[in-house]
């Protein structure tokens, strides 16, 4: 009878990683011109819903960023709501920027040094390239420069995550569905508005 073979059950490196809250910047840049910057929406519910997590995961007991603290048992739903309405979307707007850059590990950076007057500056740079959108012909195509400073934004995340998660913490590249949905909708969407001023 032959000896019976034992199969080795430890988990290998890759069966226990865990999927890291940071995004690559290069999804962000995509993800916001091909949905037309329709994205935008998304990338601060899903800004704040993240910082929100983070924060309530934090145990009382021990001594958290006050940055940090301040997140806690907010809504992403109601922030994400806030920024679509006149007025109360630059104040948020400006507040996310700020509470990002307050974060930002680099002590020595202009960020985090300064992250009141980094909020209204990234606030005012975004809604003056969403103004461009004015612009005749093609040119109104520039408003897709919004994409600027939530790339920004998101790298200072990125760098944030890194001091948070555990070493195994692996960043998605793949788009989800959703993402990938709204990238072929989008992707005809602009192929129509350049079509159009391509034959007028």
């Amino acid at each position: 009878m032959p000896a019976s073979t034992k199969v080795d059950k430890s988990p290998t490196p890759m069966d226990d990683f865990v999927e890291s809250k940071a995004q690559p910047l290069w999804h962000v840049i995509v993800l916001n011109i091909l949905t037309m910057s329709a994205y935008t929406i998304v990338w601060f519910w899903k800004t704040w819903r993240d910082l929100a997590q983070h924060a309530n995961s934090i145990d009382m007991d021990v001594p958290a960023d006050p940055v940090v603290l301040k997140l806690r048992n907010i809504s992403p739903f109601l922030r994400t709501l806030g920024a679509l309405i006149p007025g109360l979307q630059i104040v948020l707007t400006s507040l996310l920027f700020t509470r990002i850059a307050q974060l930002y590990p680099e002590k020595t950076s202009f960020a985090y040094k300064h992250p009141i007057t980094v909020g209204i500056l990234l606030t005012i740079a975004l809604f003056g390239c969403l103004s461009l959108y004015r612009l005749p012909g093609p040119f109104m195509l520039l408003f897709l420069l919004c994409s600027a400073p939530f790339v920004l934004a998101q790298s200072w995340l990125n760098a944030y995550w890194k001091t948070q998660e555990p070493p195994n913490t692996l960043v998605r590249q793949a788009f989800t569905a959703g993402e990938l949905a709204s990238l072929i909708l989008g992707a005809v969407l602009l192929g129509l508005i350049v079509t159009h001023f391509a034959i007028h």
